[in-house]
């Protein structure tokens, strides 16, 4: 019995001696109790590390006028030895901006400048906020503050005209006021409907407002009333109306953009699924050129008219696109349906089709016959082909 305790002993203490000769030969693994803190950019190397100096970390604009842009540059300088880097991140509101980085990696001893840039709509004092993002590790988010109040020679308002649920055949009129708040001269001297989509459905009448009605600190003000005309196709519609504002003793001329939109609505309509009857939109999404897409919608018809309307196909672009008009048959008694079949067939090259910049949408305009209003219903199709 003692032999074999110690035997047992023995192998014991060999084990541990050889786990403790492996454990000085490899190093013991680093313990982390908490997660490494964000260093911005790009983590500073160790031995060589910068150090921001920001000259200052906010700005006051004092006045400023109403939809001016007003800019600020922050001088950053690393008193560091290593490479200082920058990076832009996120601001308080779509209307702060960081401009521009002169420098996204600032070398030991040097200085970069960044610009932060906004532009106030509103008309009370302001306050926002830009953060840059840096390598220091004492400073790895730093925030820029910028401040002011805002001041105008003129306003307009509303910011936009809507103009919802028009009835089909039906005019409809919304209303622009301008005021002008220093003294001399202020006029609205033209206008001018710039939408590519029927500008001839719209037009304008300017009135001058009497002084009586004028709100406070205004010196002179405009009334402009906004005219949509008959006739516009079913479904949204989007314009924009631009005042050329002349003003003060050297008539200075500002041109002052205002959008326009709404729906015309009746007792045709469209449903169906990744529909958006608001903006007359049918969503096809990201669609892979192998395999192609089809969507279906209803359309359904309403009213005295609904079983004499007739349906043809007026515009189909991109031409590839395929679609399917069905037969008009009842829902119910006062309701009659149409089956609409959309598709992009496979081996499509890539296209963008989302309304922007980047791309119009593909449209499918269907013309309507028999109805006291309706002559035609236009389909916006937003998509991207890939490969």
């Amino acid at each position: 019995m003692k032999v074999r305790w110690v035997v047992i002993a023995s192998v014991a203490c060999g084990t541990l001696l050889g786990v403790g000769i492996s454990w000085a030969d490899l190093g013991a693994p680093p313990t982390r109790m908490f997660p490494e803190p964000f260093r911005g950019p790009q983590a500073a190397e160790a031995g060589a590390r910068p150090r921001l100096i920001v000259d200052s970390r906010a700005h006051n604009f004092g006045s400023v006028e109403r939809y001016s842009t007003v800019k600020h540059a922050f001088r950053f300088t690393n008193a560091g030895t290593g490479p200082l880097t920058l990076k832009a991140g996120s601001t308080t509101c779509t209307a702060c901006t960081i401009a521009s980085v002169s420098r996204a990696e600032v070398p030991p001893g040097e200085s970069a400048e960044v610009e932060v840039a906004y532009t106030p709509s509103g008309s009370e004092p302001f306050r926002q906020t830009a953060v840059v993002h840096t390598n220091d590790p004492e400073n790895p988010r730093v925030e820029l503050d910028i401040r002011g109040l805002v001041s105008s020679r003129y306003s307009v308002s509303p910011d936009k005209v809507v103009l919802s649920s028009v009835p089909a055949g039906d005019s409809a009129r919304g209303e622009l006021k301008a005021y002008y708040y220093l003294d001399g001269p202020f006029e609205i001297a033209d206008y001018k409907f710039t939408g590519t989509s029927h500008p001839s459905h719209f037009d304008a009448e300017v009135e001058s407002i009497p002084s009586d009605q004028l709100p406070a600190r205004a010196t002179k003000g405009y009334r402009v009333w906004v005219t949509l005309k008959p006739g516009l196709p079913l479904g949204a519609f989007r314009q924009t109306i631009r005042l050329t504002l002349e003003m003060g003793e050297s008539a200075d001329r500002v041109d002052f953009p205002v959008p326009i939109e709404g729906t015309i609505v009746s007792d045709l309509s469209i449903v169906g699924a990744d529909w958006r009857s608001s903006s007359s939109v049918l969503n096809l999404g990201d669609v892979q050129s192998q395999k192609g897409t089809t969507r279906k919608l209803t359309l359904l018809a309403r009213g005295p008219a609904r079983n004499d309307v007739r349906y043809d196909v007026k515009t189909v672009d991109p031409p590839y696109i395929e679609l399917k008009l069905g037969e008009s048959e009842p829902l119910s008694d006062a309701v009659n349906r149409i089956p609409i079949e959309i598709t992009i067939p496979p081996g499509q090259q890539p296209a963008i089709h989302l309304g922007t910049d980047q791309g119009d949408y593909g449209l499918i305009v269907l013309g309507i016959k028999n109805h006291p209003d309706v002559k035609e219903i236009r389909i916006n199709l937003k998509f991207v082909i890939e490969d």
